[in-house]
């Protein structure tokens, strides 16, 4: 998860190596939401690049729970992609929004489809 603009480029990419040993997917979510103009050739060899655009800000302890909700429910709208992250900082608020995001959005007629690989 290291940021772009701050490593070398040799280092990111073991970076993404690395994590490409413990997660089977062919999707690339740039740390942080930025990326490196000069990475994306490398990267599209392997990967899909897949930017969001709401970010509920669920990894930061000084946001609860219901503000995390908030913030999720607040920016989606048709074709959004949220970022929620699955990590032990993250839990409690993860564990608390993303049921309740998804009967939201559910109720209101919104899909999650699977984004295809």
């Amino acid at each position: 998860h290291l940021n772009g603009w701050k490593v070398s480029r040799q280092e990111y990419f073991e970076n993404v190596e690395k994590c490409a040993k413990y997660v089977d997917s062919h999707l690339f979510r740039p740390p942080y939401g930025k990326i490196n103009l000069l990475h994306i050739p490398y990267l599209k060899i392997t990967y899909r690049i897949v930017m969001w655009s709401v970010l509920p800000h669920d990894y930061n302890k000084k946001v609860t729970p219901q503000k995390c909700l908030q913030n999720a429910v607040k920016h989606t709208g048709p074709g959004a992609i949220v970022v929620f992250h699955d990590s032990e900082k993250a839990s409690e608020n993860l564990l608390y929004t993303l049921p309740r995001y998804l009967e939201h959005f559910s109720k209101a007629g919104y899909q999650f489809p699977l984004l295809p690989l």
